[in-house]
């Protein structure tokens, strides 16, 4: 087996407070420009919209659930501060379509770079005002969205398109009210029970998903007495937010909230989950029917 490498003061280089070994210094060492960069980014960026993302406390403390009627994030369990104008840099854009096996899914997957002092982070909403796109929107009508009204999870400009059961076009009016400001569709009386298809001219929005280069930094030697580390701009992975508007368009059969009460009131303190109480029966072989702790 060999042995490991040992250095002495012979073999390294100190450069500032570090001692570096002779092989990796570079003569030809290559460094970027942070201001450059921003002024590039500037320049040839993409006018956005960032809105700061923080989880909403109207999670329910036993299910860890969000109010699905709640105003401030609309059932979603994530809410966001008001827009700030940024530019970012848009690398690569696609829409991703996928013949899978559940029918067409698309990614729609982008890279961005930002600014330097950019502060964008994981879950955070990206909105490009100035492109416009087209999606298509189903969901059932109950009493409680003909009362309330129905939110729409894009930020819509108009509707181009609106259908009713057995195809039947919808008139604004007529079948349905819509509120493009706060973004409610109100469907009338005699749409109960029945599904509405929308399609919709919306803002191009993105979600943070992961952020491929967090860091990114240097230690800026040029025309410096000593290293000094620089920050670089972010590299962030966006998803357009069409991935996430899934199933919740379509209410439960079992009010949440409604159920819940009841559970209170009859003393009890937790909700089942039937898919957990099911395992649980089956690990203790099916002869418990106690309460979950998990």
């Amino acid at each position: 087996m060999p042995n490991p490498t040992r250095f002495n003061t012979e073999d390294t280089n100190t450069r500032g407070d570090y001692s570096l070994p002779n092989q990796v210094e570079d003569t030809t060492r290559i460094e970027f420009n942070p201001g450059g960069t921003e002024k590039f980014i500037r320049d040839r960026g993409i006018k956005v919209l960032v809105e700061k993302s923080w989880l909403c406390t109207c999670r329910n403390p036993r299910t860890l659930a969000p109010k699905p009627n709640c105003p401030i994030c609309h059932g979603r369990g994530i809410a966001y501060l008001p827009a700030t104008p940024d530019i970012m840099a848009i690398q690569s854009q696609e829409k991703g379509m996928v013949n899978g096996d559940l029918g067409l899914y698309e990614s729609g997957t982008a890279i961005a770079t930002t600014r330097l002092e950019s502060k964008i982070t994981f879950r955070d909403r990206i909105t490009v005002p100035d492109v416009e796109i087209y999606q298509s929107f189903i969901f059932d009508v109950n009493e409680n969205r003909i009362k309330n009204g129905f939110y729409l999870s894009y930020d819509v400009k108009y509707i181009t398109l609106a259908m009713g059961g057995k195809g039947k076009p919808l008139n604004e009016g007529i079948d349905y009210e819509v509120d493009l400001e706060q973004n409610m569709f109100y469907p009338k009386q005699h749409l109960e029970g029945t599904n509405v298809s929308l399609n919709l001219a919306v803002t191009l929005r993105y979600m943070v998903m992961d952020l491929l280069k967090e860091s990114r930094y240097q230690y800026t030697e040029f025309n410096k007495p000593q290293p000094e580390f620089e920050n670089l701009p972010r590299k962030l992975l966006l998803k357009r937010e069409d991935i996430f508007v899934d199933s919740e368009p379509f209410s439960l059969a079992i009010d949440t909230e409604k159920r819940l009460q009841e559970l209170e009131e009859n003393g009890e303190t937790e909700m089942k989950d039937p898919k957990r109480e099911g395992s649980r029966q089956s690990e203790l072989g099916g002869f418990f029917g106690g309460k979950l702790n998990g």
